[in-house]
């Protein structure tokens, strides 16, 4: 992942740097009470609780107010200082860090619960076979994995996004167990197409 690309891209664009670039600071926000909407009913749905919780790619924390209620620690690692800080600033009782976007630094079996929220997309060919396996290490066993990335392969990659189908995903995870999987058409209200996955490790 290009560090220098995502510190350009929240320069010029703030929080909006998570979501679609072209929407309106309104349109954003809207967009994210329906993300919201559909992580809510997927951990809700498939009983995902955690002791700790790791949002991989956290970006300044989008997300946290909505699994905050299902865990009890949340930590939260990206690429990018300045989402960090604005992470750190806005929930102060999380632990928050950069990373160098392959080896993830937290012993084997450490979290109970793993998101990824449109992060693995953009990491490239030769890395995501890396960072998938690191996920994996550092989930405990009967630990979940929520994933949701843009399966848009009809369209050709972008210069910060590597389109991938669902059924590579659960090639990349092949370690765990798909418990559920729904495609979420339109979801930038264009036509991209994503998916929402959830695994889970297999107590041994």
């Amino acid at each position: 992942m290009n560090v220098q690309y995502w510190e350009d891209r929240y320069e010029r664009q703030g929080k909006r740097t998570v979501g679609c670039c072209l929407f309106s600071d309104g349109k954003f926000e809207e967009r994210t009470r329906k993300i919201e909407a559909i992580l809510l009913k997927c951990l809700v749905k498939n009983k995902v609780v955690a002791e700790r919780w790791l949002d991989v790619g956290c970006g300044w924390g989008r997300l946290v107010n909505i699994y905050l209620p299902f865990c009890k620690e949340i930590l939260g690692i990206d690429i990018v200082p300045w989402a960090i800080e604005e992470a750190k600033k806005q929930f102060p009782f999380g632990k928050f860090s950069v990373y160098d976007g392959k080896k993830i630094p937290f012993p084997d079996e450490y979290f109970d619960a793993v998101l990824t929220w449109t992060v693995l997309q953009h990491v490239p060919p030769e890395n995501i076979s890396e960072l998938c396996n690191e996920v994996i290490r550092v989930m405990a066993s009967g630990a979940y994995l929520v994933v949701y990335e843009n399966v848009s392969t009809w369209y050709p990659d972008k210069l910060h996004i590597w389109f991938r189908r669902a059924d590579k995903y659960s090639a990349l995870f092949g370690g765990l167990k798909v418990i559920d999987q729904e495609l979420i058409p339109d979801a930038d209200e264009n036509d991209e197409h994503h998916v929402l996955m959830v695994f889970k490790k297999e107590v041994i």
